[in-house]
């Protein structure tokens, strides 16, 4: 499908393309020759990660999380039905440094997998848990903060010690709580962050 929806560059270099109904294709970043993958989900593409094992875990758009392990081209299928995650809306992810894995979803928040279990990224604070339930985008910074981008609640940031700051037009120079991406840079410990109008930086 032209209509991409996603991209991540894995270590060894090869770009992972997800699309948008048309599912997933890779190709080396230093010559391009795109090869799709079957996936056999007939969904929207809204995330890629590679874990520790170098296998592709891929998000999908309401059809829960797929695992490909790039060697042997098995796929193995994760839905909230069979038990083993808590959303399907699978819309964006991070790694952290033990291998743990956060995936985040449009109604479900954030949730930790480490490729067999999940377990919600948990708060005490209740108003934590409403205002990142619909989110899109998660990283951890050179703090151990997270930050996670919501849909139309702004910016939260959940601190090591558990306690959070949320970032909104009530209380910052955001024109908006329409989030729609958020990038991390570990060098100039940076936040990028974009809604309907502009880029900010924290």
């Amino acid at each position: 499908n032209n209509h991409i929806s996603c991209m991540y560059v894995s270590d060894d270099n090869i770009l992972w393309i997800g699309t948008m109904k048309g599912g997933a294709a890779l190709t080396s970043t230093e010559k391009v020759d795109i090869r799709t993958i079957e996936i056999d989900v007939n969904e929207d593409v809204k995330t890629i990660i590679e874990d520790k094992e170098k296998n592709l875990w891929i998000g999908m758009d309401g059809k829960g999380l797929l695992k490909y392990d790039p060697q042997t081209g098995k796929i193995r299928h994760f839905t909230k039905s069979d038990g083993s995650i808590p959303y399907d809306n699978i819309i964006g992810s991070a790694i952290l440094d033990d291998g743990t894995m956060l995936f985040t979803s449009y109604g479900g928040g954030v949730f930790k997998w480490d490729g067999r279990s999940s377990d919600s990224l948990w708060c005490p604070d209740d108003k934590f848990n409403f205002n990142t339930r619909f989110c899109s985008h998660v990283f951890k910074d050179n703090y151990g903060s997270i930050w996670i981008l919501t849909f139309n609640r702004g910016i939260v940031c959940l601190m090591p010690d558990g306690k959070w700051r949320q970032f909104t037009r009530d209380n910052s120079d955001l024109v908006s709580d329409f989030m729609t991406s958020m990038t991390y840079s570990p060098e100039l410990d940076k936040v990028f962050v974009s809604n309907r109008q502009c880029i900010y930086e924290i």
